[in-house]
């Protein structure tokens, strides 16, 4: 009887561990996905944007840069370390 619950509990927990790494995978990859798609589609839609507004709006397009290069920033952070947690979860969980 001890057994099988043991068993049973370790089979939960193997499950469990499974569908973590699966998540953060998932979520790694989404997000990495979007961190591309920022790259490719901002950063020239931005250029097309400073260029437009001339020469004298230092202030607006260093505003809008900065702003495009944290949001970037944070979806690489979370698309690394969705990525690295999801390893992390597949080597504990011998997988």
């Amino acid at each position: 009887m001890i057994e099988t619950s043991a068993s049973r509990l370790q089979l939960n927990m193997t499950s469990a561990l499974n569908a973590a790494e699966f998540a953060l995978s998932l979520i790694g990859t989404a997000a990495s996905c979007v961190f591309i798609l920022t790259m490719a589609i901002g950063v020239p839609a931005f250029l097309v944007y400073a260029a437009k507004t001339g020469p004298n709006s230092h202030r607006k397009v260093r505003r809008l840069n900065h702003r495009l290069f944290l949001f970037s920033l944070r979806i690489f952070y979370i698309a690394f370390f969705c990525i690295l947690l999801s390893k992390l979860l597949e080597a504990v969980s011998g997988g």
